[in-house]
């Protein structure tokens, strides 16, 4: 039997599931996202967040400690 593929991880993320990956509250996300830290895409009157502006930011977080 041939193994089915992963299937992909979202690209964009809403608040609360980026939110949710990060580790803080939504709130909190979407104060760094108004203050310029977490870089957004709006869709419509969406405010998604790219999977991996999330990870270079918790990245760049982590190394700033």
């Amino acid at each position: 039997m041939a193994d089915s593929p992963e299937p992909a991880a979202p690209i964009l993320l809403g608040a609360a599931t980026a939110a949710a990956a990060l580790g803080v509250h939504h709130q909190t996300l979407r104060a760094l996202a108004r203050s310029g830290e977490i870089p957004v895409v709006r869709v419509g009157r969406r405010v998604l967040f790219r999977r991996d502006d999330l990870e270079r930011w918790a990245a760049a977080a982590a190394t700033a400690l």
